[in-house]
């Protein structure tokens, strides 16, 4: 099942899969990174940071256009 983006501020975004969320992609406060946290089956997050928004749609498995709704 397949990744989407929903904004929910203007430097943060829920990771839909299967209409739940399951996970968070956002700037670092006052930084250039992103920073996305997934939610894994175990009830674990896992958290991993990047240099740039496209670096972690491409992570994700998003094509890097990626328009969040």
């Amino acid at each position: 099942m397949s990744l989407s983006l929903y904004r929910i501020g203007p430097d943060e975004h829920h990771l839909i899969q299967g209409g739940e969320v399951v996970g968070n992609l956002a700037r670092e406060e006052g930084k250039s990174s992103w920073r996305v946290s997934l939610l894994e089956e175990a009830g674990t997050i896992r958290q991993r940071l990047f240099r740039s928004f496209d670096a972690a749609l491409e992570w994700l498995g998003l094509p890097a256009v990626s328009e969040p709704v």
